[in-house]
């Protein structure tokens, strides 16, 4: 927020297409169909889904992110289709919106894609995290990401997923009120 309470930076409603490989099934022959409909519903060759599963792993819980910046209507098509697929699910994934006026996105700076050596930061990060990468975004990135929900699982002696045990909410980060002034900087950009 600037000082006097008007929205500099927020989160807007978007959406993904994940795919968790340890909710996939064991057998590869009934892996196969969910390869070719996550190929189909993202328009990539089956042999490159499969790639990215293996490259994360087939018993890893940190989902593979097959599409991003989803509008509403467009998820909602994609979770009719992927329905109870073992593996592909749809999910909530906030985007960050700026306030538009000169000079303001060098101090705001951005979000995007955590790098690999960022993930060793924090135990809350995941492969699908955005983070902070200039400005008071990377400044103060702990205190604006907030905490992710969690769910605590039971796996089976080879790693695949048994039961969901317990599960906890995700709490939202803090809002930073800084002494920027929106309409002085729009005034000052004319």
């Amino acid at each position: 927020l600037d000082r006097r309470g008007e929205q500099l930076a927020g989160n807007a409603a978007a959406f993904g297409l994940e795919l968790v490989p340890a909710y996939l099934p064991k057998e590869r022959a009934d892996r196969e169909p969910i390869y070719a409909l996550a190929g189909s519903l993202t328009e990539r060759p089956v042999d490159e889904v499969r790639q990215l599963v293996t490259d994360q792993g087939l018993r890893s819980l940190d989902p593979v992110l097959l599409l991003d910046h989803l509008e509403h209507e467009t998820a909602l098509l994609l979770k009719v289709q992927v329905g109870d697929t073992p593996g592909l699910r749809v999910v909530n994934r906030p985007e960050r919106r700026y306030a538009k006026a000169p000079g303001l996105a060098h101090l705001l700076g951005y979000t995007g894609k955590i790098a690999p050596e960022e993930l060793n930061r924090s135990a809350t990060y995941s492969l699908a995290s955005r983070t902070g990468k200039t400005g008071l975004e990377q400044t103060y990135e702990s205190l604006l990401r907030g905490t992710p929900g969690v769910d605590q699982v039971e796996v089976d002696s080879t790693g695949y997923l048994k039961r969901t045990e317990a599960a906890s909410e995700p709490m939202a980060g803090d809002t930073l009120v800084t002494s920027l002034d929106l309409p002085l900087q729009r005034k000052l950009g004319e």
